[in-house]
């Protein structure tokens, strides 16, 4: 009796030092949950015009900027969304082109270029952002560039850049940000 008492404990001891539980039980089951699809966003961008302050149109290649004249690109983009809370801003990146020394100047005129925030416009309105797939499709985005007034002797002169380095981006606004809906 000992020896089969002694038996049963050490095969408990055994089961319980084993990570094996004597007394829980479980279940499962598949949740019948559906399937589950993420959005996109696709922003294609045509060949733009660029006009003067006076608003002239000029070819960049042979216009000569000088301090204090606006530049202004009238660019065709097309913007599709897909998600059902997608909401997104159409933003310009800084100018990513190398200024190339023809001259004098001290420093380059890439380097105080001011760009600004794209303007929208469909059917010749200006439109409001955020941008959602209802209201996604083809736009007119006007992006202007500014070599300030304010330069030092002659900072800018006799240099170019390129500005085919505007990037456009379009950037998805947080879902934390949206206003819920009533």
């Amino acid at each position: 009796m000992t020896k089969g008492a002694l038996a049963t404990g050490l095969g408990i001891a055994l089961l319980i030092g084993g990570g094996s539980t004597l007394a829980v039980w479980n279940v499962e089951a598949t949740a019948h949950a559906g399937t589950i699809t993420s959005g996109n966003m696709t922003l294609k961008a045509g060949t733009g015009t660029w006009e003067n302050a006076a608003g002239t149109d000029v070819v960049l290649s042979t216009y000569k900027v000088v301090p204090g004249d606006k530049l202004t690109l009238t660019q065709p983009v097309e913007v599709t969304l897909e998600g059902d809370l997608m909401e997104a801003e159409l933003t310009v990146d800084d100018v990513a082109g190398v200024a190339t020394k023809i001259g004098g100047g001290k420093k380059a005129v890439d380097s105080f270029l001011e760009i600004e925030k794209p303007e929208l416009f469909k059917d010749g309105k200006e439109f409001p952002e955020p941008l959602t797939p209802a209201t996604d499709g083809k736009f007119t985005a006007k992006v202007t560039v500014t070599l300030p007034e304010e330069t030092e002797k002659l900072d800018g002169a006799n240099l170019s850049t390129n500005l085919s380095g505007i990037t456009f981006r379009l950037v998805q606004q947080s879902i934390s940000n949206q206003q819920p809906s009533n």
